[in-house]
């Protein structure tokens, strides 16, 4: 109620401003740039009348997405290299450059220059996390969203359509140039409007209040008015167009003709066609003349199919009955079983204002909800502050129009406003243009309201530390998307039973610390992304702690936020341990209820199995999981056909609904808007189970599968394989930075050839001393005191110099960096010190929690023994000194590698545990990996190793390489793969590791984003090295305790832990300096 009452006071003294016209936005930006993101509203600065959308951005490009590459034509400054490599890039806009789409046909898409454009408005969603700079640490959620908009009637003729007159058409079009003519209304709030289709593609809609599904794909019936005033549905409605190129306009970039109309039209929208499409269609008023131009105007559309993909089915009844899916295609007679569900676009507000179209864009169509108010209320003689006039709406009856209902306006402008609760419960108010979107949100990152659990210590005995290695190596040779699929879907779901789940009250950004409320006694079971039927919260107790964000977890059972649809699942009685084990011949009422609960989430599951929207073999495993544990007993499932009727048909959709509002007290405010009347409603979060973040999670039902080009990367049969020559090779990062450090790639690859020279000189890493441990001061600086000392900078012109003195065998990443920042070198050890070696062939057993243990070995003809040889003659004289590697004489396909973080990362000296398996199909194919992560569930250490073991490397296959000498091939070595990981993975600013992000490498966007991931990466990785030191690692005792230990130093050992306890003893002491208020030195290794 506290955090209520602090909302309301806040919201109360918020006003909301008058919207303004894009000449009076421009004149206050026309010199302003900014970063622009995908559905930002945009204007030319050469032509600021040209308004449209940004389609794509050069850091929001999701490969193979963007199918208009030859629509694409070169804006104003745009140089023939940006766009040469807009083109070779199937897409990618050059950095600093998008794709421009004018809201009017008349212009073509556009690559144009971000400078060149001007920000007019900026679409938050209701939910999204936004920032007010990508340089601050604190973000909030937008909770609330108001839009005004500048309509247009798109009826009203003017002087601006006199071209389409002069050729004959007398038909009443949309202005396409939007200046506010006869017919324009400034400044509408959003909830006075609605949108013009009753039907969306992507919205939710619900049968019979039976089953759930989403609207995938609509086709119309378009009524079109000709200029003679007949009016016709052509025979063919998906093949109109929209003309374009209209004379009189002068746009700067004009395609000739017309192109293919949207699939969703609207009334108002100007349509062309053949004469043939009008002589065999419907005529309503009048008959073909073939005199008149194919060219009309759209006064009615009609749903004539419409396409659905069925999510789930409704579990909350009496008696569950399985019902069959509803068709696919449904016709128009069929939608009087729909109902739509009313997404609350505007945000947390009261159910019944909490609608509108807030996510209107400039171009859409929309209706007035009441005409005849807005007639009264703009009337032409309303003026807003400064003088500028409200325009006038004007009705045109249906008398006028042959019937039709023809009101509708198209949205010239919008000013959106979002109301943002920021991490420490403030709530604030702005234009959305003023705030910036967090696209890539740290997993680590914390919002009040939500649920957490306390991360698994890493030394515990615990299923949750570490998923199960998998038992077989099966992996395909080919590389599709779903062959990149996450290797922990061939696993079933760890059962995780939290021991403290809390509420995050209050969040400190910058000192990544959270205050949490524990819930007393929570009885709670995650498994996968499902809590196990049963489990509760129960009650919050009053006091609070302080704890740091890498504590806890949000874990993705337990992740739900605002926006979010969820389904309502009937209210489980909480299942004591005790009543597993009793053993009664008589079923009392309870245990029968829970049963018949179990038995309708199983259902529920299951109906989510057939659907994009859930992974089918998670929701299986699940589904198998509960079933070993809950007995069925004489339950069995009725399959009925759907046109059958059941009471609960009738009753009201109370079972899924859309996420509002987060509580502190637990509670989740879900909004039922499939109701007449919606309203809110407060839940535990046991009760809700998430079925997509947003509608983009769907992919299309019925797309085809993306041919893989990268299904020859990774395995070259041939019959004489081992007779062919070293193909040459190039380790490169995986978000596409090659690096030039080229010199040492020969040492990483196997020849052929009998005679190859494997000892080549200073490839052994040898002499120099430990570098001073104190880079703690760069891993973890305060990302806030950074940018505000300076230390976020741009780069050097040339990094070349830099890496010229990188040892032969560690490659350096290239990435952002200050002069002051010493490049990452592999870990050292003093000459003449005794070290264990490098590369071993050890005789004790398995260790039995190797990934590969339980795998078949692997049958070894002459040819495989001697490259396995070959390869470990390679490893035992050009390991660099930061890697060990041990086999077994029983088992010589099986390897356990331990890497030393690279100094100078936030790696820098925790330990790396690799399990690799030499399969079948070894060598012309990769080593199958397993990466031990010890996280405690908390998240990735980096972008490129998965807590359930997978890595995520292109010489794996794990990755798409982008061209065959990027993948594995015969000539590859294991030398290469280790070397990638350390030079490739465990980099400084492993951030831009994260797929699709290297683009922002070298960028001031993504700064305190790297800082703040390079934190979490330091800090997680301490954790290792507790684990390593309380449960050694088999096959690397003695080698854990000679490099760590401070009692083996007498032994010459290297007392790591030391520096470790040292360098965390300085970020503890700045950290405590920067609670006081004292500024933070920046240089590396300064004392604390």
């Amino acid at each position: 109620m506290q955090n209520q009452r602090q909302r309301e006071a806040t919201m109360a003294t918020l006003e909301v401003q008058p919207a303004r016209t894009w000449k009076q936005v421009f004149a206050d930006f026309r010199n302003w740039t900014t970063q622009i993101f995908q559905d930002d509203t945009i204007a030319l600065k050469s032509n600021p009348q040209i308004i449209g959308v940004a389609t794509m951005t050069w850091h929001e490009h999701d490969e193979g997405s963007f199918e208009d590459t030859d629509e694409v034509v070169a804006g104003e400054n745009v140089t023939d290299a940006a766009m040469e490599s807009f083109m070779l890039t199937g897409g990618q806009p050059p950095q600093h450059h998008l794709v421009f789409q004018p809201a009017s046909p008349a212009y073509s898409l556009q690559l144009v220059r971000e400078c060149d454009v001007v920000l007019l408005d900026r679409a938050f969603a209701f939910g999204n996390v936004v920032k007010r700079s990508p340089m601050d640490a604190i973000s909030g959620t937008v909770i609330n969203v108001d839009l005004n908009a500048n309509i247009v009637h798109c009826f009203i003729e003017n002087d601006q359509r006199a071209g389409l007159e002069e050729q004959g058409s007398n038909a009443a079009v949309p202005s396409s140039n939007f200046s506010g003519g006869v017919g324009s209304v400034r400044d509408v709030p959003d909830d006075e409007l609605r949108l013009a289709t009753e039907w969306d593609e992507g919205a939710f809609v619900i049968w019979k209040n039976c089953w759930l599904g989403m609207i995938e794909r609509i086709e119309y019936n378009v009524a079109l008015k000709l200029s003679n005033g007949s009016v016709v549905i052509p025979e063919d409605c998906s093949s109109l167009e929209v003309p374009v190129g209209i004379p009189g306009m002068e746009p700067a970039t004009t395609k000739p003709h017309s192109v293919p109309a949207p699939v969703m039209m609207t009334v108002g929208q100007q349509i062309v066609t053949k004469k043939g499409n009008l002589r065999k269609g419907k005529w309503i008023f009048g008959a073909y003349d073939p005199n008149v131009p194919p060219i009309g105007v759209v006064v009615d559309v009609q749903v004539a199919y419409m396409g659905i993909n069925w999510c789930c089915q409704n579990i909350a009844v009496d008696e569950f009955v399985a019902v069959s899916t509803p068709p696919t295609w449904l016709e128009s007679n069929d939608l009087q079983n729909l109902r739509p569900y009313k997404t609350s676009t505007r945000g947390l507000r009261t159910p019944e204002t909490g609608f509108g179209v807030a996510n209107a864009a400039v171009g859409d169509k929309v209706r007035f909800k009441n005409l005849d108010e807005a007639v009264k209320k703009y009337d032409g003689r309303s003026v807003e502050e400064g003088g500028l006039g409200k325009g006038k709406v004007i009705k045109i009856p249906r008398a006028e129009s042959l019937g039709f209902d023809v009101n509708t306006f198209i949205v010239e402008m919008t000013t959106s406003w979002v109301d943002v609760q920021w991490q420490d419960l403030t709530v604030t108010r702005h234009l959305s243009r003023e705030l910036t979107q967090y696209p890539n949100v740290d997993e680590h990152e914390l919002w009040p309201g939500e649920i957490v659990i306390v991360k698994t210590d890493t030394g515990e005995d615990s299923s949750i530390n570490t998923p199960p290695p998998p038992s077989t190596a099966a992996r395909p040779t080919t590389h599709s998307e779903d062959d990149m699929s996450d290797t922990s879907q061939d696993l079933p779901p760890e059962i995780v039973t939290p021991k403290k789940v809390g509420v995050v009250q209050f969040v400190d950004a910058k000192e990544r610390v959270a205050k949490v409320r524990w819930f007393a006694n929570p009885k709670m079971e995650l498994a996968g992304t499902f809590l196990v039927p049963g489990s509760t919260t129960g009650q919050l107790r009053e006091e609070v702690e302080e704890v740091s964000f890498y504590e806890v977890v949000a874990h993705q059972a337990l992740s739900i936020r605002r926006g979010d649809f969820v389904i309502l699942l009937p209210e489980t009685r909480p299942r004591e341990a005790s009543e597993a084990q009793e053993q009664t011949e008589d079923t009392n009422s309870n245990s029968a209820s829970q049963a018949s609960q179990v038995f309708r989430q199983l259902a529920f599951l299951a109906n989510m199995a057939s659907s994009p929207i859930a992974s089918l073999q998670a929701i299986s495993n699940f589904f198998s999981t509960l079933r070993s544990q809950e007995s069925q007993g004489n339950n069995e499932m009725r399959l009925v056909n759907q046109n059958e009727h059941f009471a609960f048909m009738d009753e009201p959709t109370e079972w899924f609904g859309e996420v509002v509002d987060l509580g502190l007290d637990g509670l989740v405010t879900v909004r039922l808007g499939a109701l007449d009347q919606p309203r809110d409603v407060k839940l535990p979060i046991e009760r809700l189970t998430v079925i997509l973040s947003e509608p983009s999670d769907i992919d299309g039902w019925d797309s085809e599968d993306d041919e893989s080009t990268d299904d020859d990367y990774d395995s070259q049969e041939d019959d004489d394989i081992w007779n062919d020559p070293m193909i040459e090779e190039s380790v490169v990062y995986e978000g596409g930075v090659r690096l030039d450090n080229d010199d040492g790639d020969d040492a990483w690859l196997t020849d052929p050839d009998d005679d190859m020279d494997l000892d080549r000189p200073g490839t052994g890493g040898g002499g120099g001393s430990i570098l001073n441990f104190g880079n703690e001061d760069a891993i973890m600086s305060d990302p806030i005191d950074a940018v505000s000392h300076g230390a976020i900078m741009s780069p050097p012109s040339s990094q070349s110099s830099s890496q010229e003195s990188v040892p032969e065998q560690v490659p350096v990443l290239s990435q952002q960096h200050t002069s002051s920042q010493p490049e990452p070198e592999a870990f050292k050890i003093p000459e003449g010190a005794e070290k264990p070696p490098g590369f071993a062939i050890l005789e004790t057993e398995i260790p039995a929690d190797h990934a590969f243990a339980s795998t078949p070995p692997t049958d070894m003809d002459a040819n495989v023994l001697r490259r396995v040889h070959k390869e470990h003659n390679i490893l035992r004289t050009s390991l660099p000194e930061g890697i060990l590697v041990r086999t077994w004489e029983s088992r010589l396909d099986l390897l356990r590698v331990l890497i030393i973080g690279p100094l100078n990362t936030p790696y820098e000296l925790a330990p790396f545990v690799f399990d690799f398996h030499l399969g079948p199909e070894f060598p012309s194919g990769p080593p199958h990996g397993y990466f031990h992560s010890w996280t405690g569930g908390v998240g990735r250490v980096n972008p490129n190793l998965y807590e359930e073991g997978k890595i995520c490397l292109s010489l794996l296959g794990t990755w798409h390489a982008q061209s065959y000498s990027e993948g594995w091939t015969i000539g590859s070595s294991i030398l290469q793969l280790l070397v990638s990981l350390m030079g490739l993975v465990l980099v400084r600013e492993p951030y831009y590791n994260e797929a699709g992000f290297a683009i922002y490498v070298n960028t001031t966007e993504a700064s305190i984003n790297s800082l703040l991931y390079s934190e979490k990466a330091y800090t997680l990785a301490r954790g290792f090295i507790k684990r390593v030191l309380t449960r050694p690692v088999a096959g690397f005792e003695e080698e854990i305790g000679w490099l760590y230990l401070p009692e083996c130093e007498k032994h010459g050992g290297m007392g790591l832990l030391r520096k470790v306890v040292e360098g965390m003893r300085k970020v503890v002491r700045r950290s405590e300096r920067r609670g006081e208020g004292e500024g933070m030195p920046q240089d590396i290794g300064t004392e604390g």
